[in-house]
């Protein structure tokens, strides 16, 4: 079942992390309570974040008598507002502890359509940092990444992080030879000792051109060089 992200207020590139999806109750008439005619339901995501992936909180539906006071919730909020149709209530008192199956489905599928605008956006921000803090929050990932691979395999998945990772690494090849960070990328998923070494030396590499200490960059390259020749990249 395809469901449609109907977004009727916030911003695809900037959601708040605040969001409220809503039905409109349609079989007026074999209502529990006449008096309801909107169900929502409040979710919203974490400052925090649990191994770089997101962390979300979702409320039990809410029944609401008219759109103008829903929407005075809304307001207050400043919260994302999403449209999820219309829904037939059955005649039964427990119904609005939970939603039915189908809902259910409509609503997981919603949330995560929104967490990968929301993901999309914070890898996003990334990119308005300073190159100092670029360079610096790339050397934190690329160590948290080597610190994962545990596998016995030879090479390993890159984690969750990869579109924040990936747009890092591009946005690098706007201040460093593009060759140096496709290099990175090559070496990223290789395990071992001398891979990670090589990987380091070239944001070993980075640092000290940002801060023109050219006599050290000269001493990284040829070390890169040296090791290139084992892993035989070039």
């Amino acid at each position: 079942m395809q469901v449609k992200f109907n977004l009727e207020i916030g911003n695809t590139s900037q959601l708040s992390g605040n969001a409220v999806i809503y039905w409109e109750i349609i079989n007026k008439e074999n209502k529990i309570n006449p008096s309801i005619n909107f169900i929502a339901v409040n979710f919203v995501v974490s400052v925090f974040m649990l191994d770089d992936n997101l962390i979300t909180a979702t409320f039990p539906p809410v029944g609401f008598q008219d759109r103008e006071e829903f929407m005075l919730y809304i307001r207050q909020s400043r919260c994302d507002l999403i449209y999820a149709g219309e829904i037939t209530l059955k005649n039964d008192a427990d119904y609005l502890k939970s939603l039915p199956d189908n809902e259910y489905f409509t609503l997981n599928k919603i949330i995560d359509h929104y967490l990968a605008l929301y993901r999309e956006k914070i890898e996003t921000v990334v990119l308005n940092l300073s190159l100092k803090e670029k360079i610096y929050m790339l050397k934190k990932m690329l160590i948290n990444i080597r610190k994962d691979m545990s596998s016995r395999s030879k090479k390993i998945k890159i984690p969750v992080n990869r579109g924040k990772l990936m747009k890092l690494l591009n946005d690098m090849k706007n201040y460093f030879n593009p060759l140096d960070v496709e290099i990175i990328m090559e070496l990223l998923p290789i395990k071992g000792k001398t891979a990670e070494r090589a990987v380091f030396l070239y944001v070993d590499k980075f640092i000290s051109i940002f801060y023109e200490n050219y006599e050290e960059t000269q001493k990284i390259t040829d070390e890169i060089e040296k090791i290139q020749k084992k892993l035989s990249l070039n």
